[in-house]
């Protein structure tokens, strides 16, 4: 019971900081980009900005995601197997510093973003999406279909 609940949690904490992160990289390449990019009135320097920012974090997340996921599935061996706490509580710390690096990674993200649209841009695309994004809008169903047919033709 204790596992799904701590299972339960590391994934409420991975949608919370993660998702978001990704959908954003997601949304900003192609028609999304210019429309968030019209709606903002963004330079073509910042696009291009946004866009390689995007691409590497979500990059850099896919490692780090997966980083996480190692430390976590050696913990479950070390825990089967019988290691010592000690040893236990070592590996304990590797996934909470895997857990910490990916949310060091989303922060230095926003701050880049910040820093490449301006702190009051940034306020506007953060106060445009408080609560979550809003799928009822134009500018998600329009990605949404997209997105279903990429996914259709196995893209």
């Amino acid at each position: 019971m204790k596992r799904i609940k701590r299972n339960a949690l590391a994934m409420l904490v991975l949608g919370v900081f993660i998702v978001p992160v990704l959908l954003q990289a997601q949304m900003w390449s192609g028609r999304m980009g210019d429309q968030m990019a019209e709606e903002f009135e963004l330079t073509e320097e910042q696009q291009t900005q946004l866009e390689e920012a995007y691409n590497d974090h979500a990059k850099e997340m896919i490692q780090l995601r997966a980083d996480l996921q190692v430390a976590r599935m050696d913990l479950q061996d070390m825990l089967q197997s019988g290691e010592s706490q000690a040893s236990l509580n070592k590996q304990v710390r590797a996934v909470s510093d895997a857990q910490a690096a990916i949310l060091e990674a989303t922060v230095a993200h926003q701050v880049q973003v910040r820093e490449i649209l301006g702190v009051e841009v940034f306020q506007e695309l953060v106060e445009s999406h408080r609560g979550g994004w809003d799928l009822s809008t134009p500018l998600f169903q329009n990605w949404q279909r997209r997105s279903a047919q990429r996914s259709f033709r196995g893209r």
